[in-house]
């Protein structure tokens, strides 16, 4: 047909653009994940480098050599890194075969931005603690601007929970996946809230199985959580808080891994290049999560005092000296 002639009415029907295939709401929650993750990502520069620049130390106070937990805490070193030497090469084989950054290489990233705010129970006041048996550096949330608590920077940060983050929930992720599949070959008619309801039933258990010996060997106490609904006893009490959140972000990482669209991207991805897509899985992964340093039981004298939930407990928001490790 000559140029400039009007088209037929028949013809002009089919010029009407097709209905957009990527839904709006999703792609603005994916924008909005992207402005978090930026947030995010800018604050934790700042804190890592303060952090860095002092000089991060090792915690080997009150570390007992002679206890099961010493031996048990190696054990667990040994796993998590095998467990990231796996997963890091088999990441790096799917980059390299994609020739672009997957979807489990984004989960990597976030999971090493969601580690950051592992240490933030004890932004306000001491709450959470890690044994100094673990191999370890003095955390850095002393560092972050804003911090009220003074002591924050006085907690060892495990390098098994440095590992964990990353690669640990990664592996959690994948065997929930592998049990919402599961559910979905056998019940096809479910929804998927109904997988997802199965998926995270396995993200709570794989929570207790990795977080119960540590309760319970004191590689880690949380004496600042509510003893309601704790289980065990009040010496090794595992609070409904901390079970009930790691359920929450194990079922969020394997949900962000599962469900995708069509072409195959998860919700992070939708309308976004790759370096959008890299904050967006900031933002999501740090969405779900937003020792010897206080007195408690045998342990008294320290810098900051009584521990909460104890008697005379106060919250300080300045102590006497020059605050540990700055």
């Amino acid at each position: 047909m000559p140029h400039g002639l009007p088209l037929p009415p028949s013809m002009a029907v089919r010029t009407v653009p097709l209905k957009p295939t990527r839904s709006t709401g999703r792609l603005a929650f994916a924008r909005v994940l992207a402005a978090f993750g930026a947030a995010v990502a800018a604050y934790e520069a700042v804190t890592w480098g303060r952090w860095l620049a002092a000089g991060p130390q090792q915690i080997t106070q009150y570390r007992d050599t002679a206890a099961t937990s010493w031996t048990v805490a190696r054990g667990y070193e040994i796993l998590i890194i095998a467990v990231s030497v796996w997963l890091l090469v088999r990441v790096v084989r799917q980059c390299r075969a994609q020739r672009r950054l997957t979807l489990d290489a984004q989960l990597l990233i976030g999971g090493v931005a969601a580690l950051f705010w592992d240490p933030f129970g004890n932004f306000l006041q001491p709450a959470f603690f890690y044994s100094s048996n673990w191999l370890n550096l003095n955390t850095w949330t002393g560092f972050a601007p804003l911090v009220v608590n003074p002591d924050a920077s006085r907690m060892p940060q495990p390098l098994f929970i440095m590992l964990v983050y990353p690669f640990g929930l990664l592996a959690f992720a994948m065997m929930s996946n592998a049990v919402m599949r599961a559910a979905r070959r056998r019940f096809p008619r479910w929804s998927d809230a109904k997988v997802l309801a199965a998926g995270s039933v396995a993200a709570f258990l794989g929570g207790i199985a990795l977080e119960a010996p540590m309760f319970l060997l004191h590689l880690w106490s949380l004496p600042g959580a509510p003893r309601q609904l704790s289980l065990f006893d009040n010496v090794h009490r595992y609070a409904a808080v901390e079970y009930l959140t790691t359920g929450m972000v194990f079922a969020g990482w394997a949900a962000v891994r599962y469900f995708k669209d069509d072409q195959g991207r998860a919700f992070t991805e939708r309308g976004l290049g790759r370096t959008g897509s890299v904050l967006a899985m900031i933002g999501w992964c740090c969405s779900l999560l937003v020792n010897d340093m206080c007195d408690v039981g045998q342990t008294t004298g320290t810098r900051y005092g009584p521990c909460p939930g104890t008697p005379g407990f106060r919250m300080p928001v300045s102590l006497p000296g020059p605050a540990p490790f700055s």
